[in-house]
């Protein structure tokens, strides 16, 4: 029973040495490499439990201030919608990756920044409803038929 407890002694002392270095370790400053590297991953994330924040994400542009905030710019209200309800996450997230509980982000918006590549953005209602029509014309025929109003 004594080598156990030794051993639980020496995992103690451990730890207890491990955390109080934890605590002392030196914030990571953004570097736009670091930040794009982190805000990629966390975009990964959201796509891959199927959020729709993440093509927001791809869409967002990131601009560093200082060592310890920047901003997301978006180019319109939508996009600003979607990353603002990840904020938390995203805020949890990138103060675990940079090591640091100060550091601050702003989402704002610039109608005239331009995405960085042409994204196919998914169709609305409206534009799935012409495809399929497109695609099979008795579809407006029933539709008509049954005098159904569609409400895009």
């Amino acid at each position: 029973g004594t080598a156990r407890l030794g051993g639980l002694a020496n995992f103690r002392k451990q730890f207890a040495k491990n955390s109080g270095t934890a605590d002392a370790t030196a914030p990571v400053p953004l570097t736009d490499a670091l930040l794009r590297e982190a805000w990629g991953s966390f975009t990964v994330q959201l796509k891959e439990s199927k959020n729709p924040a993440g093509q927001s994400f791809d869409l967002a542009e990131l601009r560093i201030k200082d060592e310890k905030s920047f901003d997301i710019v978006t180019p319109n209200n939508l996009q600003l919608k979607f990353i603002e309800s990840e904020r938390v996450r995203l805020s949890e997230y990138l103060q675990e990756k940079f090591n640091n509980r100060s550091l601050t982000f702003y989402i704002l918006i610039d109608e005239n920044a331009e995405p960085p590549e042409k994204v196919e953005l998914p169709l609305n209602t409206r534009e799935q409803y012409q495809m399929l029509v497109e695609k099979y014309p008795l579809v407006k025929e029933l539709k008509d038929k049954l005098r159904l109003d569609l409400e895009y």
